[in-house]
């Protein structure tokens, strides 16, 4: 299911069968092992409800797969408000990976994995060269080097958490 007109269709062209509908439309009493938020959380008011409400339709150690932008990424230290991300008409809620973590764990989930992943230095050396106008063919050459560095440390641009209902 999906809010998203566009994306219902991009997705039935490709033989998926996708509906347009809220997660409240949905049957109770049919059990899903795995809920994936893409591009979710962040856009709303009071997160905690979606996933209140996720949890009537999760099997037995259902599993829900989340992706975030990570507020701690490199682009954020980096670029600051510039940091494409930081959209505060948007974006009304940001997570980190130990408010994430915490988040679900406040709320009967078990945290499988947490990882960063993202192009914060390619942003980032977009952004010196066409916005501060400065010569980046040193870091372009280690770009590549930069982003493993980047990822490893939790400083990617994106937060992709699953995690296990145990409640």
């Amino acid at each position: 299911i999906d809010l998203n007109p566009s994306a219902i269709k991009f997705g039935r062209k490709r033989g998926l069968d996708l509906e347009q509908k809220e997660l409240k439309d949905l049957p109770t009493n049919f059990k899903y092992d795995v809920i994936t938020l893409f591009d979710v959380l962040e856009h709303l008011v009071d997160p905690s409800n979606i996933i209140e409400n996720i949890k009537k339709y999760l099997s037995n150690e259902g599993i829900i797969s989340l992706y975030v932008p990570n507020y701690d990424s490199a682009s954020r230290y980096l670029m600051n408000k510039d940091a494409h991300f930081i959209w505060p008409s948007h974006h009304l809620t940001y997570f980190t990976i130990k408010t994430i973590s915490n988040f679900l764990e406040n709320r009967e989930f078990e945290i499988l994995e947490v990882k960063t992943e993202g192009l914060d230095i390619f942003d980032y050396i977009w952004w010196e060269e066409n916005i501060k106008k400065h010569d980046v063919s040193s870091i372009s050459k280690i770009a590549n080097n930069l982003q493993f560095f980047v990822n490893a440390g939790g400083y990617g641009k994106n937060l992709r958490v699953i995690a296990k209902y145990v409640g």
